[in-house]
């Protein structure tokens, strides 16, 4: 996972170093916290009485004077009990182009 995770930075620093100073950048993020607490005991051995995530997700928007834009979203999750929802994936990457005649 942290393989991918530099991947994922270094294709987003490139693209804001390649774009052109005249252009519309935009970057916005979230970050969210989730904990989970359950009250019974657990029914099966190995399962956890609680445990806690922590998700970012970020989007980047880069629109040329041409008129193409470029959406980049990535999304990491880190849980504390389930590997299964821990995990990084892309979530959107778009690439629009728009030409007069096709």
């Amino acid at each position: 996972m942290r393989f991918a995770w530099h991947i994922t930075i270094s294709l987003l620093l490139m693209a804001l170093a390649l774009a052109p100073v005249a252009s519309a950048n935009e970057l916005t993020g979230q970050v969210s916290a989730e904990v989970r607490a359950f009250q019974k005991e657990a029914l099966h051995q190995g399962q956890e009485q609680n445990n806690a995530s922590l998700a970012l997700q970020a989007e980047y928007f880069h629109e040329w004077e041409s008129g193409a834009s470029l959406t980049f979203t990535p999304f990491a999750r880190v849980d504390s009990a389930d590997d299964e929802r821990t995990h990084m994936d892309i979530r959107e990457l778009s690439y629009l182009w728009l030409g007069d005649s096709y």
